[in-house]
């Protein structure tokens, strides 16, 4: 059924509070669900925001060879976001974190488009919900770059933010 499918079917039987992303070749920074959890405690009605963070880009060895420092939109208001997201995805869903109402408020990852869920879903949340994203300006992801993801040749193209590779 693909990652919508796949995403939907774990939400649908999750009995914790907080849904996390992670894809089966990336690796969560030691205090990565600390420091998402912490931010999002700050903010009261946890159904209106979506948490992301920074990432470390890795090789298939999990050196690292780069990072990803995402562009802070935090100070713009939902509209804003949401004309920035209908130019350009921000945010990687993997260094993500949405407390467990927020689908019920907003729906599930839509299972029909087959690429790009989480854009989608995104921009379902800020433009139909008036939820907001927020930035959690630590890296909470190794990010791993292979040339056998999608992330290695779409990388650019999918996310607003300043990559830095290692020479």
């Amino acid at each position: 059924g693909g990652t919508a499918s796949a995403l939907n079917a774990g939400i649908d039987v999750m009995t914790g509070e907080w849904f996390k992303w992670l894809s089966d070749d990336d690796i969560l920074e030691k205090d990565a669900i600390y420091d998402l959890i912490n931010t999002a405690k700050l903010y009261e009605n946890r159904s209106d925001y979506i948490f992301y963070s920074n990432q470390n880009l890795i090789d298939r060895n999990g050196t690292v060879i780069g990072e990803v420092i995402e562009s802070n939109h935090n100070n713009l208001t939902n509209f804003q976001q949401g004309v920035l997201l209908l130019n350009k995805h921000f945010g990687n869903p993997n260094s993500s974190l949405m407390h467990k109402s927020i689908f019920k408020k907003c729906g599930f990852f839509n299972e029909n488009i087959g690429y790009y869920e989480d854009h989608e879903f995104w921009l379902r949340c800020v433009l139909l919900f008036n939820c907001k994203l927020i930035l959690v300006p630590k890296k909470t992801l190794r990010y791993r770059i292979h040339s056998g993801s999608l992330s290695s040749t779409k990388l650019v193209y999918r996310f607003e933010k300043h990559i830095v590779i290692n020479s």
